[in-house]
């Protein structure tokens, strides 16, 4: 899936998302005819609200006053309290 403008370069750098006991972020990088893997620990980003659904979200669920992971909210419990969450809104 392409995110913002410009054009896919095939062999380019690209970023894995997979969301499920916790958020798996990967990059990939060509090298010498092959992808190698860049692992990471990017599930461990802060939450960041932007906007107010987002606002409103993290006060339902509880969340407006402390720092707490994206896999929080990506995985896990966290995918029901945000549909819960919209659903009260």
């Amino acid at each position: 899936m392409k995110i913002g403008d410009g054009e896919i370069n095939d062999k380019g750098n690209k970023l894995v998302l997979g969301p499920g006991t916790g958020m798996g972020v990967a990059g990939l990088t060509a090298v010498a005819e092959k992808w190698k893997v860049l692992t990471s620990e990017a599930g461990n980003i802060g939450f960041s609200p932007q906007g107010s659904l987002e606002f409103e979200i993290s006060k339902i669920i509880g969340k407006e006053d402390r720092r707490f992971p994206i896999e929080e909210l990506l995985s896990g419990q966290g995918i029901s309290d945000i549909y819960k969450a919209i659903c009260m809104i």
